[in-house]
């Protein structure tokens, strides 16, 4: 029986029913610890008190959240419905599948954009060793914001060894040797056969993806026999290079295709800067997801030299500065401590220095307090990164920034009426 509004799981009430399959029933919840919307996943009905599906949807929990990647589904919560069922709780996400997004005027660069994002994420998921194994359309979330996200591991498996700076991530397998499992069309000749499969078996179904993407047809209908008809029948604007992809992609042995993800989404990349190259310009810049913490993260500010970020984030019920380098593979490091909320960081001109809004109520939140935005009971504060030491330097105020040559701060204050803009020395 479907879940009705209002119902709990776990610790979510449910809001809406938003989507139903084989796998599992779909549903928009609340989370009324963190005031968020997330997504509830329960098996269908017809599954309960299936062990082969509620195993599925296990596997799904720990191969997803076992993936920190922007471009790979979140998981959140999974637990126990009742006796015979379960639930997963994930992110949700506000937009449709790319198999719905590819009916509407979606242009080639945009289409592109989207299979860069899966390969990317199909590749963090291989680094880890895992195969998802039911690559399709249906089983990728395009946000409203043009994110592309990696849905639905409850077939995924382990494969041979880590990729090359994979982590070793432990999957048990809901499926017997042998058996074929995967999508009609979408899966490659060795997933037919029930032979063992590795990542080259998601290359094979991305590349149906790709196909798929640029021409709206399917490749294949059911196994994959035949080439499928050239890109060009049917999207006249596609680059040569595209084809070339695809046919790598679709090697029906797959030691002729692309020996990894890497390969695949370097060489879109390549295809998509030249597409716009020669059509000119780019006029919107794509977002790029830089910290993945499950807390939430506010206040960016990105210092003057380029080369690292300062931002808030939640700790418990108050919020810290931290400090992530921009270059790959760089290290946070938490900047303040206590029992304060620390928001709105301003680097210095010279990055030795940061200013700072802290709050003045222990362990209580500073909030905007009216509909103008307006942040109402901090101090703004100085962090010297060297000595790493703090000191108050105004107080009653918020916003705070500096001048080019680091000698003055501005900020926004209402000592006298209404919010004005001030100045003061930054030496205090």
């Amino acid at each position: 029986m479907p879940l009705a509004p209002g119902t709990r799981v776990g610790g979510y009430e449910i809001v809406e029913a938003i989507g139903s399959g084989g796998m599992g029933e779909v549903y928009r919840a609340r989370d009324p610890r963190l005031q968020r919307d997330v997504a509830i996943k329960v098996l269908p009905q017809s599954s309960s008190g299936d062990q082969n599906a509620i195993a599925r949807l296990q596997t799904e929990a720990r191969a997803a959240s076992a993936l920190n990647h922007p471009h790979i589904l979140t998981i959140y919560d999974i637990g126990p419905l009742d006796a015979s069922s379960h639930f997963i709780a994930m992110e949700y996400i506000e937009g449709e599948t790319l198999r719905v997004k590819l009916r509407g005027d979606v242009p080639l660069a945009t289409r592109i954009d989207y299979l860069i994002q899966i390969a990317d994420g199909l590749a963090k998921a291989h680094d880890a060793n895992i195969v998802h194994r039911d690559m399709k359309p249906d089983n990728v979330m395009i946000s409203v914001d043009g994110y592309a996200k990696i849905l639905d591991f409850g077939l995924a498996k382990v494969s041979g060894a880590a990729g090359p700076g994979g982590d070793r991530t432990e999957v048990r397998p809901v499926t017997r040797p042998g058996t074929a499992v995967g999508t009609l069309g979408y899966m490659a000749p060795e997933q037919w056969t029930g032979q063992p499969v590795d990542a080259r078996a998601d290359i094979f179904s991305f590349g149906c993806i790709v196909y798929e993407t640029i021409t709206r047809r399917r490749a294949f209908d059911a196994f994959p026999g035949a080439d499928p008809t050239p890109l060009r029948r049917f999207a006249p604007d596609a680059p040569a290079e595209l084809q070339r992809i695809v046919n790598r992609c679709l090697a029906r042995n797959r030691d002729e295709r692309y020996a990894s993800m890497k390969e695949v989404t370097a060489d879109l990349r390549r295809v998509h800067d030249r597409l716009l190259r020669d059509r000119g310009p780019r006029q919107v810049a794509r977002p790029v997801q830089v910290t993945f913490d499950r807390a939430v993260e506010q206040f960016p500010a990105i210092s003057r030299d380029g080369t690292k970020l300062v931002f808030s984030r939640e700790v418990g019920k108050i919020r810290h500065l931290f400090m992530k380098p921009l270059a790959d593979g760089g290290d946070e490091t938490q900047l303040t401590s206590g029992t304060f909320d620390d928001i709105q960081a301003a680097w210095s001109p010279g990055g030795d220095a940061l200013l700072f809004l802290r709050g003045r109520d222990e362990n209580e939140r500073i909030e905007p307090s009216d509909v103008f935005g307006r942040y109402i009971g901090g101090d703004i504060w100085l962090l010297d990164r060297a000595a790493s030491k703090t000191s108050m330097l105004v107080s009653d105020a918020s916003n705070p920034s500096w001048s080019p040559d680091g000698k003055r701060i501005a900020f926004d204050a209402s000592w006298s009426g209404q919010r004005r803009i001030w100045t003061a020395d930054a030496r205090g």
